[in-house]
């Protein structure tokens, strides 16, 4: 274990993960996205940060560096945790990727910074070379002062922006929900496919297969593995109900997977959470009304309490122009922006 002392009141500490400190960071993730009402953390290093608790070894493909109130903490809760980062490593692609964040009490106390540089240490011992570091859910030229202080950060570090991901948002009138219906209905299969919904166990491989070839060209989304699936599958969040996919004689051409996460404050919303076409079936219209199959389901669900959503929201790659032009057409409009930073070794 390495230390960075702090002439302020906090010890930053680069740890190996352990089911202690990863459950620790679980909290401490959950608890700041619930604060800031946005995810501080993607969702593929939670994912990753959960198999290395079930599955030792895959920890030592995660860096983690936390900030305490002393160079003696131990991260036994998240209470100890005033920031921490997390440092995917990918030694196949000779990559590593960085999320952050700090506890809202303990924002510009320099935290930030001596977490930033910690890692970056950590990875220099490492025989990666190309760093990626997100900075999220930012909100334009009314972005607040925390998430302007991220971006000065990144590039402090000589971080460049190379990727933008965009967060849209429809809001669920009931016109809103009428025109989704209406416009279902008016949509045709493309001859010699039905859509249905996802079997668990039965589908699981077509569907690793479909993935991977319809986002072949997807730094994430395309490398989901079955434990990956799997970690999904058994997430509170997941409904088979909402999974839906076309099938067709040769497999499946195409899948819609909508997403409604659990705990939600007041407002909610259901995600658009995965849309994706094989090669062998683009350009036939089967996107779009893959897309208004799984609106349609956000627009019409109800919760226990008989509430229904308030919004639906997707994220999309900036330059994905022809996904972009679609969400566009059926209303949805810019929400936040996501961007990746990188720096090389």
């Amino acid at each position: 274990m390495s230390e960075i002392e702090s002439e302020q009141t906090f010890s930053v500490q680069t740890l190996k993960l352990d089911a202690t400190n990863a459950t620790a960071f679980l909290d401490f993730a959950r608890t700041i996205s619930a604060q800031d009402s946005t995810p501080a953390f993607s969702e593929q290093t939670l994912v990753e940060v959960h198999k290395a608790i079930k599955n030792p070894h895959i920890a030592d493909s995660l860096l983690l560096a936390l900030a305490g109130e002393n160079d003696d903490a131990e991260f036994t809760t998240e209470k100890q945790i005033l920031g921490a980062v997390v440092a995917l490593l990918d030694t196949e692609k000779d990559t590593a990727t960085i999320e952050g964040a700090v506890a809202s009490t303990h924002r510009g106390q320099g935290i930030g910074t001596e977490l930033a540089r910690s890692i970056n240490e950590a990875l220099s011992e490492t025989p990666i070379q190309l760093y990626n570091l997100w900075v999220h859910q930012i909100q334009g030229e009314d972005a607040s002062g925390e998430r302007k202080a991220a971006e000065l950060l990144a590039r402090s570090f000589d971080y460049s922006p190379v990727r933008e991901l965009r967060k849209l948002q429809l809001w669920l009138t009931d016109e809103v929900r009428q025109n989704i219906a209406r416009d279902l209905g008016q949509a045709h299969l493309p001859e010699g496919t039905k859509i249905d919904t996802f079997k668990p166990g039965m589908d699981d491989a077509a569907w690793l297969s479909a993935n991977a070839e319809a986002f072949a060209n997807h730094p994430e989304q395309g490398s989901l593995t079955a434990e990956d699936l799997n970690e999904r599958k058994s997430a509170d969040w997941f409904r088979a109900e909402g999974f839906f996919v076309a099938r067709a004689d040769e497999g499946l051409a195409g899948f819609h997977w909508t997403k409604i996460p659990s705990d939600q404050g007041e407002l909610t919303e259901g995600e658009v959470y995965a849309v994706g076409i094989v090669p062998s079936w683009q350009g036939k219209k089967l996107g779009k009304i893959l897309t208004l199959t799984g609106m349609d389901y956000l627009a019409q669900f109800v919760d226990e309490g008989g509430k229904p959503l308030d919004k639906i929201v997707l994220y999309v790659d900036a330059d994905n122009t022809a996904a972009v032009s679609l969400y566009k057409s059926l209303g949805f409009v810019e929400e936040t922006v996501d961007i990746m930073y990188s720096h090389q070794a």
